[in-house]
Parts: C-alpha cells; sequence; structure tokens
C-alpha cells in the first residue's frame, strides 16, 4: 500500500482497518501474534438469492455484462465460494439476465 500510496499514517490505520474487518468476518486469520495473515477457507453459499445478490452487487458496480465462467472467482465474491451451477440460479432470476455470446459463453448483467 504504501509504494502506492506513500507512507502515510492514514494510509497505514486504513489498510489496518481493512485487514481487521476481513480478521472479524472470518477471512483471515492472524498467527504468530499477528505478524502474519492466513487465508481461511472459503464459505460455500447454496442459498440461490445469496448467490443472485452477490453477483447483482458485481453487476451493479460497474454496470456492465461479466462472463458466468469468471463471476465466481471474482475477487468481489471472496471470501465465498459459490457451490452451484451459476448460469441455472441466475436463469431463474428477477433481477439478473443472462446473455448467450457463442456457442459456451454466458454472460450475467443487471436487467434493465
Amino acid at each position: 500500500m504504501s509504494e502506492v500510496y506513500g507512507d502515510r499514517e492514514v494510509t497505514k490505520r486504513a489498510t489496518q482497518a481493512v485487514i481487521q474487518t476481513q480478521a472479524n468476518w472470518g477471512a483471515i486469520e492472524r498467527v504468530e501474534n499477528g505478524k502474519r495473515l492466513n487465508r481461511r477457507p472459503q464459505r460455500k453459499v447454496s442459498d440461490e438469492k445469496v448467490i443472485t445478490w452477490l453477483v447483482g452487487g458485481r453487476a451493479a458496480l460497474h454496470r456492465q455484462s461479466y462472463a458466468c465462467y469468471e463471476l465466481a472467482t471474482m475477487a468481489v465474491i471472496y471470501p465465498f465460494l459459490i457451490d452451484q451451477s451459476l448460469p441455472y440460479v441466475l436463469s431463474k432470476s428477477d433481477v439478473i439476465e443472462l446473455r448467450a455470446e457463442g456457442p459456451s459463453n454466458q454472460f450475467a448483467a443487471l436487467r434493465s
């Protein structure tokens, strides 16, 4: 962070706040008296409403469509692991629409 934003106290506090939030959520754990951080296993998400909400949040963030195969691994989905077929779940959504581009590519976007 300091390489990008400079060595400022505000940057250090903001970084520590983000790390503490991730630790509170159970996404990471501090080891060796807080000197190291370990990423914890992802949490499986099976609820179709939660999956749709996560994908809808990503689509609303940038207002563009995303390939279904990319969505499950995007950083915005962290620390969750979607354990269902994403195209199948999204095909039942009232908020997300699927678009076919080519024989095997499906893209998800917010309905207009």
